[in-house]
């Protein structure tokens, strides 16, 4: 969630300099988001392509942490709130039983 402050710059750490959002992906409680990824898979790859994808939280980031309380004073934890996966079969995929 980039923040902006009143001469068009990116606020970082100092948050309360802060004037508007640059963009919001924040996703709210009990909310969604639809987002799609393209990727291209080496014509070698062999299935089965196995995609995991996990939505985790993370309250602020570690460098803000550090700023505002000092270096080490406080961990910040990334929690992983859900996940899924999807095993896709690739073309010219053999199967041996």
């Amino acid at each position: 969630m980039p923040l902006w402050n009143s001469k068009g710059e990116v606020v970082d750490v100092n948050v309360w300099e802060a004037d508007r959002l640059l963009s919001d992906t924040r996703i709210p409680p009990d909310g969604h988001a639809d987002v799609e990824y393209v990727f291209n898979v080496d014509d070698r790859a062999r299935g089965p392509l196995v995609i995991r994808a996990d939505l985790n939280y993370w309250a602020l980031p570690q460098r803000v942490a550090d700023e505002l309380l000092g270096k080490g004073e406080l961990t910040v934890d990334i929690v992983q709130m859900g996940h899924v996966s999807k095993e896709i079969p690739l073309a010219g995929t053999i199967s041996i039983p």
